[in-house]
């Protein structure tokens, strides 16, 4: 199981390996949010506003964020490998992905 939680501390992001579902959980760990896409990496923006969150899958290599209501705000093309990783910049809005060819 893999925890993120916001700059502010007050949200967390959960995946389980298990599955592909990805919660957003508030202070008290209720559910607010639970993206069900296959997703497999995921972080929070440096506002603490919106979730981002990408697939290691070959074929679905954008990287999506959301708002906390589970819109979809944007559908950004990612690389074209394999996604291994996502993060933030602490302050400015600038998203990092980690990607492989393998």
């Amino acid at each position: 199981q893999e925890v993120k939680a916001s700059h502010t501390g007050n949200l967390f992001l959960t995946l389980t390996k298990e599955s592909t579902s990805i919660r957003l959980l508030n202070q008290t760990t209720s559910v607010i949010a639970e993206f069900n896409d296959k997703y497999s990496h995921m972080t929070f923006d440096s506002t603490g506003e919106y979730v981002i969150l990408s697939s290691n899958e070959r074929d679905k290599c954008n990287l999506t964020i959301f708002k906390y209501t589970s819109e979809t705000i944007n559908n950004l093309k990612g690389p074209s490998e394999t996604v291994k990783g996502l993060i933030s910049h602490p302050i400015q809005p600038i998203i990092y992905s980690i990607g492989s060819s393998s």
